[in-house]
């Protein structure tokens, strides 16, 4: 379908069409409708939606966090880890969050900070960030999918990973976790995707190794 039909259907002047294409231009929640209508795909207009919300949410949260410090990203999701009851959890490079020991924590923050260019304030967000591993042994469960990589990347060198690997038996034994592993050596026919959380059935984010986008499940509003 070109930009000039497309428009046609949607009721749009081509212009605007062309804007989307080039991204100078967000489309709102009413013309991804409009755009999934037009396309005979309405089935996927809220996952559309969704996704949209996340963009924007990974936006704000990266502003955020460079305006507020690595602190601020940790203390931002206490609220959403203290009420979710099951997480479902892939990582394809990291140990995640909630199974993370402090140095591999410290380690991985201070990279961001680095890379980023963030304020100085890793110290204190590794204080915050272990104080929420404590929801690994409280009423909660975790499902944790991993790939092998994620085992193997020498986050903060061999001793750290060497500890996080140690930390990572230790907690598989509880009955709450529960830990998968795909192999390397498998064949596959899909290559690793982003990491992601999900939190019971209400909502998820992409992991960005800190406080990143949530998106709600399509049709619910978080």
């Amino acid at each position: 379908m070109s930009k000039r039909e497309l428009a046609g259907r949607c009721g749009w002047h081509e212009s605007k069409a062309s804007r989307f294409e080039s991204g100078t231009r967000l489309p709102s929640e009413r013309d991804l409708r409009d755009w999934c209508s037009a396309c005979g795909a309405d089935g996927q207009a809220e996952d559309l939606i969704s996704t949209a919300r996340g963009i924007e949410g990974m936006y704000v949260e990266w502003r955020k966090m460079e305006r507020n410090g690595l602190k601020w990203a940790q203390e931002s999701v206490l609220p959403l880890w203290e009420r979710t009851q099951r997480f479902r959890i892939y990582s394809p490079w990291l140990i995640p969050g909630p199974v993370q020991t402090a140095s591999y924590i410290t380690a991985l923050l201070t990279s961001i900070r680095d890379r980023r260019g963030l304020i100085d304030d890793v110290p204190a967000a590794v204080r915050v960030r272990v104080g929420k591993q404590n929801i690994v042994y409280g009423n909660h469960t975790f499902a944790i999918l991993l790939e092998e990589s994620a085992l193997r990347y020498r986050i903060g060198g061999a001793e750290v990973l060497a500890g996080q690997l140690g930390y990572l038996l230790s907690v598989m034994a509880l009955p709450s976790v529960s830990i998968g592993i795909i192999p390397q050596c498998v064949d596959r026919s899909l290559w690793p995707v982003e990491g992601f959380f999900l939190y019971d059935d209400k909502s998820g984010r992409r992991d960005r190794h800190h406080a990143g986008p949530r998106l709600p499940a399509p049709g619910h509003r978080p």
